[in-house]
């Protein structure tokens, strides 16, 4: 009778509808299938360069360091080109970045395939850099429909639709760096990245072309809009630095990666170290399709708690999810930390960019919501390099400790930035 009640209790909490109300906005197909193809290209990124580059009879080192060379420049360079979208509108912006982008990707390719100097990899992984972020262009037009009443019918909640996102991206990520891999050694080294740079170009052709009706009029204003400036040419210094919730949202993101990047990377000397290495693909790809749940179940679900509250406990809850790591020694306790972190991390990142919709003007919105994606690149750049260190020095799973390091730190900034957040909601 009890479990009955309880049932019952998480069901009020359940709304079934959210999805067919996303899947009725018919003006969201086409951008949102842009979006997809660009994401591909961007999440076989470092990957791809690292496995293209290894079959190529480069060393790993040298990969390596092109690959963060792409990083870094992603990194720095992606939150500026949210911030021309705003100022500028998208779609000259992604039309200039995109170009730039790609012109360094086949340069890459060329390098490769004609056997050039290797140094000029790293101007070509510069380049890169200028790839447009995919997931805040699609945030920001569901945003503007949304906001500005262009959806006929059951609006759904933006919430919702974040999580939808979350599982296009998770969906994304199983895709493309399986597909760079499989085909660089399938059938030559570049080929892996060539067809992520087609799948990219066609993405920006949709958006540019059949999806121009939802891009977002420049000084476009939410309805929770007090201070946003009337003025569509208004230029701000960069979100990070004009905005302390930016500076605390990025700070969370860079931890999360932090500890996913030393994760990710002592998996596979951990597996290698136990002599059975097929132990880190089945976690990853497990626990990206427990990801993948995770968001379309978060969709659905309604929360009474504010959204500063929300990121607050979703930040805890993600670092008491992975902390354990550091006392991984075998299998099972892998398997179990690893499919546990997997079910919060998803919900985790959700939240952070549904706080951040409501914590911003619209004016600002792209560039931010970019600014929480950049901090997760800048953690994922720095943890392997970090944790690859603390490995060649102290053993295979010294990485994880690092990782518990950055959860217990998560946890100390979600709980002191309570009343920033607060001020925001």
């Amino acid at each position: 009778m009890r479990s009955t009640k309880v049932i019952l209790r998480i069901m009020k909490n359940v709304n079934f509808s959210v999805y067919r109300d996303i899947i009725a906005v018919r003006q969201a197909y086409l951008f949102d299938i842009g979006c997809f193809l660009m994401r591909i290209y961007m999440y076989m990124g470092t990957l791809g360069v690292v496995s293209m580059l290894t079959l190529s009879g480069h060393g790993a080192l040298f990969s390596g360091s092109v690959s963060s060379m792409l990083a870094i420049s992603t990194f720095f360079i992606s939150p500026r080109t949210g911030k021309f979208m705003d100022e500028r509108g998208q779609h000259h912006v992604i039309l200039i970045t995109s170009t730039i982008a790609m012109c360094g990707a086949l340069s890459l390719l060329a390098v490769v395939a004609f056997q050039l100097p290797k140094e000029l990899m790293y101007l070509a992984a510069l380049l890169m850099g200028f790839v447009p972020s995919a997931p805040a262009i699609a945030r920001t037009r569901w945003t503007y429909l949304i906001e500005t009443k262009q959806i006929k019918g059951n609006v759904p909640e933006l919430k919702s639709v974040y999580s939808y996102e979350g599982v296009i991206e998770d969906f994304a990520f199983m895709i493309g760096p399986a597909l760079a891999i499989s085909l660089s050694n399938m059938i030559v080294p570049i080929a892996g990245i060539l067809a992520g740079c087609i799948s990219f170009i066609l993405g920006v052709f949709i958006l540019l072309t059949q999806a121009r009706s939802t891009e977002p009029q420049v000084g476009w204003k939410k309805h929770t809009d007090i201070t946003a400036e009337e003025a569509p040419a208004t230029k701000h210094r960069i979100a990070l630095v004009d905005l302390p919730v930016i500076r605390v949202l990025f700070s969370m993101t860079l931890l999360v990666g932090l500890f996913f990047g030393c994760f990710d990377t002592t998996t596979i000397t951990f597996a290698q170290s136990i002599g059975r290495p097929n132990v880190a693909s089945v976690g990853v790809s497990v626990a990206s399709l427990i990801s993948m749940c995770a968001s379309f179940t978060f969709g659905m679900l309604v929360f009474k708690s504010s959204l500063d509250k929300q990121v607050v406990v979703a930040c805890i809850a993600i670092a008491l999810g992975y902390v354990g790591m550091a006392f991984i020694t075998d299998v099972p306790l892998f398997y179990f930390i690893s499919f546990a972190g997997a079910v919060v991390y998803a919900p985790c990142f959700i939240t952070i960019n549904s706080f951040c919709e409501k914590a911003v003007p619209a004016n600002r919105l792209t560039e931010s919501l970019t600014w929480v994606s950049a901090g997760t690149t800048c953690g994922l750049a720095i943890g392997p390099t970090i944790s690859g260190a603390l490995i060649d020095f102290a053993g295979p799973t010294a990485g994880f400790y690092l990782g518990s390091i950055a959860c217990v730190v998560l946890i100390i900034v979600a709980l002191g930035s309570r009343k920033l957040l607060a001020k925001h909601h």
